[in-house]
């Protein structure tokens, strides 16, 4: 009991002594600047709103894409620390509901996206930057997935262009002993404002 009683205290204390020290000001707190949205974060703003999306699948190398249309909303989310897409799109007899949610971490300098879906239980998470040689959006992560009763981990590079009206992100994926393959694309486009 004095024990459980002693590690409450404790963490209260650590607690107490942690929110004190993010609210004091930067003078203070020399992380408080990095706690806040930045620059990184500006780029956000431009992409607020709603969009039409045509998304295409190749479920293996060389086989046929499968093409679905649907509609996306991207909206400012905790005082624009990070963007959220919610995805709606249009899969043979249902609609698969896909949120992404983007933010620039000042801490490790870099983008990180987390994507999860309403037909899957996986979580998926990608870190990247702009590629200083070819001005493209580069972000890659891996998948642990299990295929024929055996764990195996899929690597994935998404490649983003990007314009104030249309963004096209392609897909590569990179099975063991597989070369590396387009799987998907999806292009994004601004719809007209009234």
């Amino acid at each position: 009991m004095k024990k459980s009683f002693v590690l409450s205290l404790l963490s209260l204390t650590l607690l107490a002594t942690l929110s004190l020290a993010m609210a004091q000001d930067e003078k203070e707190n020399p992380y408080a600047a990095l706690q806040k949205p930045g620059a990184a974060h500006k780029v956000f703003e431009g992409l607020v709103g709603d969009w039409d999306v045509v998304q295409k699948v190749w479920e293996q190398p060389g086989a046929t894409a499968k093409v679905s249309k649907g509609s996306m909303k991207r909206a400012l989310k905790y005082g624009g620390r990070f963007l959220q897409d919610t995805i709606l799109v249009k899969e043979k007899n249902k609609t698969v509901t896909t949120i992404a949610m983007h933010g620039y971490n000042n801490w490790s300098k870099e983008f990180q996206t987390t994507v999860y879906h309403d037909n899957d239980t996986g979580m998926y998470h990608y870190t990247g930057n702009v590629d200083k040689k070819s001005g493209l959006f580069v972000m890659t992560g891996t998948w642990s997935i299990l295929m024929n009763g055996k764990k195996m981990v899929v690597g994935v590079r998404s490649v983003m262009t990007r314009s104030a009206k249309k963004e096209v992100m392609t897909l590569y994926f990179k099975y063991p002993n597989i070369d590396e393959h387009k799987a998907g694309e999806m292009t994004y486009t601004r719809k007209a404002t009234k």
